[in-house]
């Protein structure tokens, strides 16, 4: 009995030799994998920073209205009105008493209606004024409609305007559409009492394109 035992012995120590055996296999196996396994880094995505653009140095307007200090100044007494204007300009006249001949300026004409055109031209005033009598500035309106076959779709109409204190409406013709000229006009109706119970109609025309026509209308006053 005793025989038997001692002859297991070497079969069991040698099962446990090759158990550890494989053990000892089993773990370099994994150790080397682990070791040669790549390593995966993560994605960084780049941030795209923006360029950075310089901004554009733009030249600037020069905002200083050109001095009137030596324009010439045209005054009406019988309207009780006055403006100036370039001296480089002419001033002319449109009377409908005498002869409705567009001539220079005269103290001897009363009440004209007078334009004033650049230099060496006679046709495209950039500013005139003129008084339409004793009408409402609703009924002007329609008139440089039907004269010039406008719609109300070719003029805009501003009516919250002041001129020389006074309320004045405002309507703008574009370009091509006024049928004496193919340039841009914005007119303005200014209702002045003459006397307690009669009404005239002031219009004042300017070229849209001229800045002195502007400036010309910013000199523009009643007189007493």
């Amino acid at each position: 009995m005793e025989q038997n035992q001692t002859s297991n012995s070497p079969k069991w120590l040698w099962i446990t030799l090759i158990v550890v055996v494989l053990i000892a296999a089993g773990f370099f196996t994994w150790f080397l994998l682990i070791q040669n396994k790549p390593t995966v880094l993560p994605i960084v995505t780049p941030i795209s920073t923006p360029a950075t653009i310089a901004p554009s140095v733009l030249p600037s307007a020069s905002s200083s209205p050109i001095s009137t200090a030596d324009w010439k100044t045209y005054t009406n007494i019988f309207y009780k009105i006055s403006f100036k204007y370039p001296d480089n300009m002419s001033a002319k006249v449109y009377s409908p008493v005498k002869a409705n001949m567009l001539s220079p300026i005269s103290a001897s004409q009363e009440d004209p209606d007078v334009y004033i055109f650049e230099s060496g031209k006679t046709t495209d005033p950039i500013f005139g004024f003129l008084s339409q009598g004793e009408t409402t500035v609703n009924k002007e309106i329609g008139n440089l409609e039907t004269t010039n076959n406008l719609n109300k779709n070719d003029v805009i109409i501003n009516s919250n305007l002041f001129i020389a204190g006074k309320v004045a409406t405002k309507v703008s013709v574009p370009a091509g559409k006024l049928k004496d000229s193919q340039e841009a006009y914005d007119f303005y109706f200014i209702p002045v009492s003459m006397t307690p119970n009669i009404q005239e109609i002031y219009q004042i025309k300017i070229k849209t394109t001229s800045s002195i026509a502007n400036q010309i209308l910013s000199t523009f006053q009643f007189t007493p």
